[in-house]
């Protein structure tokens, strides 16, 4: 069952190296410093890309998604949550298939 539902705001695809300390603060992790998000996120990043068979670069493009939280499901009823969830699949087959877009998680590296 979801825990939340969320509305993302903003996605940009940003080289590793390039991403701000705006974004660093609003994801909130750690002291919210720039230095300690990179550090984090190398750390698991290097690891995907090993998994992957891919070569880490700090120049990578990374993907930054900003979202914004509609609901908890301490908010929502069971059914809700499920006419949700079905919403959210139905939308992302059709994305799938209309936009023919890659389902490899190594094209692009999304915390």
């Amino acid at each position: 069952m979801p825990k939340y539902l969320v509305q993302i705001t903003d996605v940009a695809t940003t080289p590793f190296n390039e991403v701000l300390l705006s974004f660093a603060e609003r994801e909130g992790e750690g002291d919210h410093s720039l230095e300690y998000w990179q550090k984090v996120h190398r750390e698991y990043f290097q690891a995907q890309c090993e998994v992957w068979g891919k070569d880490w670069s700090e120049s990578l493009d990374t993907v930054c998604e900003g979202f914004e939280l509609l609901m908890s499901a301490s908010q929502a009823d069971t059914k809700l949550w499920t006419e949700i969830c079905l919403v959210w699949l139905y939308f992302l087959s059709h994305l799938l298939t209309t936009h023919k877009a890659s389902t490899n998680p190594a094209d692009a590296i999304s915390w």
